[in-house]
């Protein structure tokens, strides 16, 4: 902050001038480079936040990506699984039922 001096002669205006640019004029000064400290702090901190925010979104889709390219694999792999099984059944005429299975099965035919 600067003070212009508009002729003030008398010793009760030299007076309050010289407490303005000596005490407060000095005070504003420090408030006003803390302002800008604080700004430029502030934007450091909110670059750096949209920047990790940014990093995060991509990391999100990188794994829903891979997330998706599992799904189609285990759905690929299980098309093969019961394409297998539809071979079994219809190479061999029947369904292969473990034994604890069949037990049970035959118990309650009886």
């Amino acid at each position: 902050m600067t003070l212009e001096v508009h002729n003030w002669s008398s010793s009760a205006h030299k007076e309050d001038h010289k407490i303005i640019s000596h005490e407060i004029a000095p005070i504003i000064n420090q408030v006003d480079a803390l302002v800008q400290n604080f700004k430029i702090q502030f934007l450091q901190e909110a670059t750096k936040f949209v920047r990790d925010f940014k990093s995060l979104g991509k990391e999100a889709d990188e794994s829903l990506d891979k997330q998706k390219s599992l799904e189609l694999e285990i759905e690929q792999l299980l098309k093969v699984s019961v394409g297998h099984d539809i071979m079994f059944i219809v190479q061999n005429g029947f369904v292969d039922v473990p034994s604890d299975l069949q037990t049970e099965l035959d118990r309650t035919k009886e």
